[in-house]
């Protein structure tokens, strides 16, 4: 279309072989789309909105070629284990609600989903020419990896506090004093930005012999 800032010929990269590497498709891709902005702050909602899917296979793939299949897999079941604690919080303590800081509710949400948030701005900066094939891998690595050990370490330590309310409420009283009204906040960093520091969670004191 005339004026247009990012231009898709036809045949995009919906009809590309699941079998391409990542280098491939950035290829298939660079000859397709046309990028005149020169930093993805400059991009409309709706031109954000085609880059992101015309992007999306390239992401997708890239992610599983630099963490594989193995990690991504674990941190799947992780992410069940997680939601099976919050299913067994909810039946024997009556929780109606867990809530996870942004970062963290996103990855459980959709691991790879989030992992391909992580490169986006890399990506536009690559197919604009504002960064190489070499720059991109490096810094696209890190940042993958930097935010899938980060965000494992808290889907495990979430896990385990979840899961010592979950023992501590089998051999005790069956209800929390503090939330009272049934919503744990695992997410703190915000009010403590506000200098307040809450309690998580709060049982009753065990009856006296």
């Amino acid at each position: 279309m005339p004026g247009a800032d990012i231009l898709i010929s036809q045949g995009g990269p919906d009809g590309l072989k699941m079998g391409e590497g990542w280098t491939d498709l950035y290829e298939d891709l660079r000859s397709k789309l046309g990028l005149r902005k020169r930093h993805f702050m400059d991009m409309g909602p709706g031109e954000r909105e085609l880059f992101t899917r015309a992007t999306d296979a390239l992401r997708e793939r890239f992610v599983s070629d630099v963490l594989g299949r193995g990690e991504l897999e674990e941190a799947r079941s992780w992410v069940g284990e997680l939601r099976r604690c919050e299913a067994e919080l909810g039946e024997v303590l009556g929780i109606k609600g867990i809530f996870y800081t942004r970062e963290l509710k996103s990855f459980i949400s959709d691991p790879v989903a989030h992992l391909k948030k992580k490169i986006f701005v890399y990506t536009f900066d690559l197919l604009s020419g504002k960064m190489g094939l070499g720059e991109f891998e490096r810094r696209a690595s890190a940042a993958l990896r930097t935010s899938l050990r980060t965000n494992m370490r808290s889907v495990y330590q979430t896990w385990v506090f979840l899961k010592l309310l979950a023992l501590m409420a089998l051999k005790g009283p069956s209800r929390l004093l503090y939330p009272e009204h049934g919503l744990l906040y695992v997410e703190r960093s915000g009010r403590q930005r506000m200098g307040l520091y809450p309690r998580t969670a709060s049982y009753p004191a065990p009856a006296a012999p």
